[in-house]
């Protein structure tokens, strides 16, 4: 079997050697809709890839997860980088690889980014360690389960997955009262709910930009803008 999954990824390999660097087996051994397992096997070449935006450096490992259109993630970012201006504190919730901290490490003080994936939490600390960004830091776990014990952002960024934030977060963006949220979603369903809920505890929605990261689809990313109310 071992060598028939040799063949088979050298062949994979073949198709676009200049782009792909290798071929990892996941496995998930559940039925439930989870798309990946928690054990990665490693098939031909590397475990993982390196991709550089804005001037820095970022490995993603196979278990993790990154922007899958580069060009419009640097648009995206280089817009979040004009409005975000200088800070203090700036808290990064679900965080990846460091995307969103790394790139915006000059803007603030002290930046400290919440990610539950290991592998991700883990390409995190080492794309900060590469990149140079001693005030920087990652702490693994869930959003909803570490805001409220990491101190009080000015500025937060958040990044969920297509479900949107969990409630506790809500309750503890209400609680830390950053001045500004930046929000960034894939889902504007979640989005829309995850808004009223935001402008419910005092914040307003002052911008919001979309990005199209998913060409000939219907779906869209939007970065958008909310600024605690006075």
């Amino acid at each position: 079997m071992q060598a028939v999954s040799v063949k088979l990824a050298r062949k994979i390999v073949e198709l676009d050697p200049l782009h792909i660097v290798g071929v990892v087996e996941n496995i998930n051994p559940s039925y439930g809709n989870v798309l990946l397992g928690p054990t990665f096997k490693k098939i031909l070449g590397a475990e993982s890839y390196k991709e550089k935006i804005l001037g820095n450096t970022f490995r993603v490992s196979a278990g993790s997860f990154f922007q899958t259109n580069v060009v419009q993630a640097e648009l995206l970012l280089r817009e979040l980088r004009e409005r975000v201006g200088e800070s203090r504190f700036l808290l990064d919730l679900y965080s990846g690889v460091g995307l969103f901290s790394i790139t915006l490490a000059d803007k603030a003080q002290r930046v400290i980014g919440v990610e539950e994936n290991p592998f991700s939490y883990f390409d995190a600390l080492h794309n900060a360690y590469i990149n140079d960004q001693a005030n920087v830091e990652f702490v693994q776990g869930k959003a909803e389960g570490v805001i409220m014990g990491l101190g009080k952002p000015d500025v937060v960024v958040l990044d969920p997955p297509r479900a949107g934030l969990h409630d506790d977060v809500i309750a503890g963006l209400h609680y830390l009262r950053p001045e500004r949220i930046f929000y960034v979603s894939c889902n504007p369903r979640s989005f829309a709910r995850d808004a009223l809920n935001l402008i419910g505890i005092g914040y307003e929605l002052v911008h919001i930009s979309p990005y199209d990261f998913f060409p000939h689809t219907p779906h869209v990313e939007v970065l958008s803008e909310f600024r605690l109310k006075v």
